[in-house]
């Protein structure tokens, strides 16, 4: 059976996956995400997500981890989603 996703964690997969991209550069990720700086750090505290986005040492390698962990989570579920091909006309 597919599994369909809320609202809500479709927002917080792609917000997260943004910032693992952007290296949690939250003005980058706000910008990109058309919101204000704010309102990220608001959706990162509601999501339980703040306190694993402040800088660190190595907060980089942290991120870019999570950014190779979600676009190989978001390949694995397209490799397994049947394709729909169109007849061109």
């Amino acid at each position: 059976m597919l599994e369909i996703k809320t609202l809500e964690q479709v927002e917080k997969d792609h917000i997260l996956f943004a910032m693992g991209v952007h290296g949690g550069d939250k003005k980058v990720v706000a910008r990109v995400l058309g919101c204000t700086v704010k309102t990220l750090y608001n959706k990162l505290e509601q999501y339980g997500e703040k306190e694993k986005w402040k800088a660190t040492s190595d907060h980089r390698t942290e991120s870019l981890k999570r950014a190779r962990q979600a676009q190989k989570e978001k390949r694995e579920r397209a490799a397994n989603e049947p394709s729909v091909h169109k007849p061109e006309a």
